[in-house]
C-alpha cells in the first residue's frame, strides 16, 4: 500500500518536473501580451546574438577536440552529443529569429500606423463652417 502511495507520488512530481522541463524557451514564443513590442524586439535580438554566440563557441570547441588526439577520453558518443548540442542551438536560435520577424513586423505596422495618424489633419467644426464674412 505505501508503495503505490510512493509511486503515485512520485509519477506526480515527474510530471510537474516534465511541465517545468517541456521548453525553457516558450516564454520567448509566445505573442508579448504587455509591455513595448519595440522593447520585446531588442530583447529577442539580444537573445538571438547570445544564442549565435554560444552556438559560435561550442562548434569552434567541438572542432578543436577533434583536431586534438584525445584517446580514451573524447568517444564518438561525446562528439554525437556536441553536435547535436550544435544543431539544438541552431534550431533554437532559428526559431527565435523567426519569432524576432513576426514582432519586427508589428513594430513597424504600429509606426507606420503612428505616422499616419499623425500626419492626418484634424478637422474642427470651424473647417466645416461656411464663410459668411463680406468680400471687400
Amino acid at each position: 500500500m505505501t508503495t503505490q502511495l510512493d509511486e503515485s507520488q512520485l509519477s506526480s512530481q515527474t510530471s510537474m518536473e516534465a511541465d517545468e522541463q517541456e521548453d525553457p524557451t516558450r516564454h520567448l514564443l509566445q505573442t508579448p501580451t504587455s509591455g513595448s513590442e519595440a522593447y520585446n524586439l531588442l530583447l529577442l535580438q539580444e537573445d538571438v546574438r547570445d544564442i549565435s554566440l554560444a552556438q559560435q563557441s561550442l562548434e569552434q570547441t567541438m572542432a578543436s577536440l577533434q583536431r586534438r588526439e584525445m584517446n580514451g577520453i573524447l568517444v564518438d558518443q561525446d562528439i554525437r552529443t556536441l553536435r547535436s548540442a550544435c544543431l539544438c542551438l541552431r534550431s533554437l536560435r532559428m526559431r527565435v529569429e523567426a519569432f524576432a520577424n513576426s514582432i519586427e513586423r508589428i513594430v513597424i505596422a504600429q509606426q507606420l500606423q503612428f505616422m499616419i495618424t499623425r500626419e492626418q489633419p484634424t478637422t474642427t467644426e470651424d473647417d466645416f463652417a461656411a464663410d459668411t464674412s463680406c468680400p471687400p
